[in-house]
């Protein structure tokens, strides 16, 4: 190795620093006894090289004199120095860039792990603090790395790498063209629109993780990645990696579930699938007897023994806490290129129980909630230096959101979304897309459909449905695809049968139909159709795309009789009949569908519309449907002409090809295409002008 190192002691005795890998490494130190080893962990291959948006990983051993320090205050947290709190220990590195932008990055304790049947055995850790990194230019990078001890620097090395080219598309990034661009996102390193196709993976553990469940976990996101997912929601929760739920100042208890947390992030990493990572209602919500984030369990509150949330939000040392959380949080995930939003949701789930505790109403609640939101962000920006997106969101948006001037969490964030659940037929065309359309209109941002699915729960479970058929899925997936939102609406059930029933591989056929469609060149705006005046009676019905120089449109149609509640089965019509099934399903993870005990079962026979007594599913073949907006038929025979092409929403293949031209109204009315299909996905594109077909 070529390796130097100068070390500057109270006797002038020059120590050898020990670091694996040819790197120019030199230290100053200055007080007594500093010696320590710096290893590069990550790259394994070339260990002076890493790929551009790759991870670097550096392992930091203290000396055994501080070891014992730290373990000291592990073992009994009145002791020794804290390794969770900065003001007792901190690392942190001043990365340069090639062009000298430079980066903050702090250090984290960290402990490895091996998993022994359903659970974790600590393994000797050589280097119990770790830095990591993501270089986002090539060329040459240096840094200069500092370690305080109350405060005082103690200790400094420098060092080189070289950043290389990789085949990472980069970070996810949003436009400010204040024009249709801003619905969609793209990547930083090919700039091609970034359409997302996923679901909510939340977690795999609602109360207590296990080895068992991190690896179902992965299960999952590889099945999605595998099938065309790019994209998932992420709980940052009190039952996995949350760092300081069981302690507010020591997140020993919580190293397993990190070191899981840790795998798993870097598995999406792997796999190409970016995230939002959300926050479980702040962990303030009351909370159901069951779920583990409860605000009497909070460990702010117990701690700092608050007696209302208001305290959580504005005590200087609780805020002082919380940043050091934050500051663990960004520097142990923070790195990866696949963490792409930060998220606090479904805050109007304990806002109405602050307003009890205060003499706020709820514009006052949400804006001192965004106050402090605010400065979260700012800590994650300016002192973290970290690039995600912020994203929040409301189980129920209030209607102060809707208001332009407001200064609430809309206002403030890179991106909206919002949660709609319910299985009734119109659920898609009245109450999703129109959610959708309006928050785009007020605030031009993108726009999620981040949370959805079929109503669960009590006497209103219809989860079993997922055992008998996909319908309310798969029309969810496709028809939340053109209402202009970021991508496909994001169901929740991914644990209640979306993954046992195998119904996420329908995301590879909306992969390939968005693949290579630049969405923000074209500035698409959405549209619906209906065949008939309430969705009730509609059988034929339509969402697209259209673009703003009328040439171009994106859309899918679908028999709006196939729906599921008419998609008669031996399945269906046992909870139809008996609100339950005979012999109830279990699911992998051990959870039971369609098991419900009298007096509490579902009434599966509601949600008819006009066809459900009659056949159900109704036969449409051949009937027309009306495309708008397109250029007008001109005088004299000049036919504006387009080509419309159907693919199987199934296997993606083409089904047909024809040309059709407008009417004077720049309408289009194909039809519904022959054969056995419920549904279809469609392209349209200009051809010309003429009395007859362009050629």
């Amino acid at each position: 190795m070529n390796l130097y190192s100068v070390l500057r002691i109270k006797e002038l005795i020059v120590v050898l620093l020990l670091f694996t890998g040819s790197l120019n490494l030199f230290a100053q130190i200055n007080i007594s006894k500093p010696q320590f080893k710096l290893s590069w962990l990550y790259p394994v291959v070339n260990v002076k090289e890493v790929g551009k948006f790759d991870k670097l990983e550096l392992g930091i051993k203290l000396n055994s004199e501080l070891d014992n320090q730290i373990n000291q205050f592990i073992k009994d947290q009145k002791r020794g120095l804290n390794p969770y709190n900065p003001e007792d220990l901190s690392i942190e590195v001043n990365f340069v860039s090639p062009t000298n932008n430079e980066k903050n990055v702090y250090g984290f304790y960290y402990q490895d792990f091996i998993r022994s049947g359903n659970t974790w055995v600590p393994k000797t850790t050589a280097h119990n603090w770790r830095i990591r990194f993501s270089p986002d230019e090539i060329g040459k990078w240096k840094f200069t790395m500092k370690i305080y001890l109350k405060g005082t620097e103690w200790a400094s090395i420098g060092a080189e790498f070289t950043c290389v080219d990789s085949d990472s598309k980069g970070v996810i990034k949003r436009n400010y063209k204040k024009n249709e661009a801003d619905r969609y996102f793209y990547l930083s390193e090919t700039n091609e629109t970034f359409f997302t196709v996923g679901e909510n993976i939340a977690h795999s553990a609602y109360y207590k993780l296990t080895p068992n469940k991190a690896e179902q976990h992965k299960t999952w996101l590889t099945e999605l990645a595998e099938n065309g997912g790019n994209f998932f929601r992420l709980e940052l929760g009190a039952q996995n990696g949350l760092p300081d739920w069981n302690s507010h100042y020591n997140y020993t208890t919580k190293l397993p579930h990190m070191w899981e947390f840790d795998q798993l992030v870097e598995h999406a990493r792997t796999l190409n699938l970016y995230f939002i990572l959300f926050r479980h209602h702040t962990e303030v919500y009351k909370g159901e007897s069951w779920e583990v984030a409860r605000w009497s369990n909070n460990p702010y509150k117990i701690g700092f023994n608050l007696i209302d949330r208001k305290g959580y939000f504005s005590n200087t040392e609780v805020l002082k806490w919380q940043k050091n959380a934050l500051r663990y949080i960004f520097s142990r995930w923070g790195y990866n290129s696949s963490f792409a939003f930060y998220e606090y949701q479904e805050i109007d789930n304990w806002i109405k129980e602050m307003q009890q505790e205060t003499d706020y109403n709820e514009q006052q609640t949400i804006e001192f909630f965004t106050e402090w939101y605010l400065k979260q962000k700012e800590y994650i920006k300016q002192e973290l230096n970290c690039s995600q997106l912020f994203i929040n969101t409301y189980a129920t948006t209030p209607d102060y959101e809707y208001k332009k001037n407001s200064k609430g969490l809309f206002a403030n964030s890179d991106a909206i979304g919002f949660h709609k659940y319910g299985q009734e037929k119109d659920v898609n065309f009245k109450r999703r897309y129109d959610k959708a359309v309006k928050l785009f209109d007020i605030w031009k941002k993108p726009v999620f459909v981040e949370e959805m699915g079929v109503n669960a729960g009590g006497n209103s479970d219809y989860l079993p449905i997922y055992k008998c058929n996909k319908s309310e899925f798969h029309n969810s997936i496709w028809s939340t695809s053109f209402m202009g939102t970021a991508g496909t609406g994001m169901s929740w059930w991914w644990d209640r049968g979306l993954h046992d029933f195998e119904y996420y591989k329908d995301f590879q056929a909306i992969a390939n139909f968005f693949k290579g469609e630049k969405l923000e060149e074209e500035l698409y705006e959405p549209q619906r159709w209906r065949n008939k005046m309430s969705m009730n009676k509609s059988t034929l019905a339509s969402y697209s795309l259209k673009n703003k120089k009328e040439t171009e449109m994106l859309g899918w149609v679908h028999n709006a009789s196939h729906y599921w509640r008419n998609i008669h089965s031996d399945c269906l019509n046992e909870l139809i009949s008996e609100g339950k099934f005979e012999i109830p399903h279990k699911l992998k993870d051990g959870y039971v569908i369609g098991d419900k005990k009298e007096g509490n079962l579902t009434d599966f026979s509601k949600n008819k519309d006009a066809y459900s007594d009659d056949k159900g599913v109704q036969d449409i073949t051949g009937e027309k449907f009306k495309l708008k907006g397109l250029k007008s038929g001109g005088l004299f025979g000049k036919k504006r002409w387009y080509t419309i092409s159907f693919y199987s929403t199934e296997t993606s293949e083409l089904i047909n090809t024809e040309a059709l031209n407008t009417n004077r109204r720049g309408v289009l009315k194909p039809k519904f295409p022959t054969g056995n299909l419920p549904d279809y996905s469609y392209k349209i594109s200009f051809l010309g002008v003429g009395k007859t077909v362009p050629k």
